[in-house]
């Protein structure tokens, strides 16, 4: 008789079971774009600020005592799952179809239910297979670092054309030229306020690269501003290079930081409590959100445009416009009495362009985000073997994680990339006067 009362209940629990996970699949609770994106943010920001917790609190948890690198570990493994739950995103939204949009705005129950699922496979991924997913994040981290360069050019571009445009308005008045002027007075005070400081405080006797990155910025800097009034560059402005010379001293600044020699950092000397920590822990998460935030807008939220608007539109550098990307967000029409479509289902029978892009990205910022809190560091390292000594300061468990010459030539790169493409972007034009810049 227990046998049998035992059965029934388990029978009763597992349809019970089913009954609610159809029912959380076929849940058409839709979001309007914006909300979507900030739910996808969101997820990002939980699941960052829990990889770094697992990195600095979580060495019990996730691979037990005295493992050098569970930190490392913990990450991965979170990152993992965010990973592979927004690769199956991209694949069902493949195409920008009808289908696609309704994944990406509706069915939250059964992405937080994959999500789980996927977050918990990771935590028994085998140490190899999880050596491999590491090293594809820097190389995908790498990619989006390119595209996280080329959308500030871009940004930075807009926005003075932007300012332009409200100037051109004016007939006359000098409002926001005034404006464009004042702003790039003030980056430039700041880069050059920084560059100062960057020199005093962080470049001790014998610390030569510390001195030849500082001196080769501001020689870039210098020279790309003057290249962007020039007259071989007649699309520079003054308020672009001003927001390019801007960061790459930010680049300067996270580099010599991430020094992990204490000769020629001194914040490597500092002690790092669990409240220091907990407030980088807050900076990381906040930070890789806003990427998947700003990014993520710059590829989705877009409609098909109307054939006249492709005739009248230039995107200035020849890129996508992020001014008109977020100020051109679908718009769903007025429901009909008794259908029962909100919001998000009438931007879907517009035809919502852009979610798998949306998709790409966030997968990117999850690659991003695992190989940012591993301090960049390359995957033939073994969670399961010490350090050795001459490296135990680079990889100390107590430090942040931008403490590693990994962490610094990664910064590097992304200068010298930023100088180049920036480069060419004024250049262009004038050696390839036969092609269309939109400039």
């Amino acid at each position: 008789m227990g046998a049998m009362l035992a059965s029934c209940v388990g029978s009763c629990f597992g349809a019970a079971a089913c009954a609610s996970f159809a029912a959380c699949c076929s849940c058409n609770c839709f979001l309007s774009l914006p909300a979507a994106r900030a739910a996808y943010t969101a997820t990002i920001f939980v699941a960052t600020a829990v990889a770094v917790a697992l990195k600095y609190w979580g060495d019990t948890l996730v691979a037990g005592e005295g493992c050098a690198y569970c930190g490392d570990e913990g990450v991965l493994r979170v990152c993992f799952g965010l990973a592979c739950t927004f690769a199956v995103l991209v694949l069902l939204t493949l195409g920008d179809t009808r289908f696609g949009a309704r994944v990406h705005t509706g069915f939250w129950a059964a992405k937080l239910l994959l999500l789980g699922g996927l977050l918990a496979a990771g935590a028994f991924l085998p140490l190899r297979g999880l050596l491999v997913f590491g090293e594809l994040c820097r190389w995908v981290a790498m990619l989006f670092l390119l595209f996280q360069i080329v959308m500030l050019i871009d940004l930075a571009y807009g926005w003075n054309a932007a300012w332009l445009a409200q100037d051109d308005e004016l007939a006359g008045e000098w409002r926001w030229r005034g404006a464009i002027l004042a702003v790039s007075a003030a980056l430039y005070a700041l880069s050059l306020a920084a560059c100062a400081l960057m020199l005093q405080f962080l470049t001790a006797e014998g610390c030569v690269f510390n001195t030849a990155l500082i001196s080769c910025t501001l020689v870039c800097s210098v020279g790309l501003s003057a290249l962007s009034v020039s007259p071989v560059a007649e699309h520079g402005a003054i308020l672009t290079s001003a927001v390019v010379t801007s960061w790459l001293f930010f680049l300067v600044y996270s580099a010599l930081t991430g020094v992990p020699d204490a000769a020629c950092n001194p914040l490597v000397q500092q002690q790092y409590d669990d409240l220091r920590l907990a407030v980088g822990l807050v900076f990381a998460a906040v930070s890789v959100a806003y990427c998947a935030w700003a990014y993520g807008a710059s590829v989705g939220e877009r409609e098909p445009a109307k054939p006249e608007a492709r005739l009248t539109r230039a995107a200035p550098a020849g890129l996508a416009d992020p001014f008109t990307t977020l100020a051109h967000g679908t718009r769903a029409p007025a429901e009909a009495p008794g259908r029962g479509v909100n919001t998000a289902m009438a931007e879907d029978e517009q035809g919502v362009r852009g979610v798998c892009a949306f998709q790409v990205i966030m997968l990117a910022v999850s690659c991003y985000a695992a190989t940012l809190l591993t301090g960049w560091r390359a995957a033939v390292i073994d969670f399961n073997k010490a350090p050795d000594s001459e490296i135990a300061a680079a990889y100390d468990a107590r430090l942040p994680y931008s403490f590693s010459w990994a962490s610094v030539w990664i910064q590097v790169a992304s200068l010298v990339a930023t100088v180049l493409l920036y480069a060419w972007s004024l250049i262009a034009p004038a050696l390839l006067p036969d092609r269309d810049f939109h400039v």
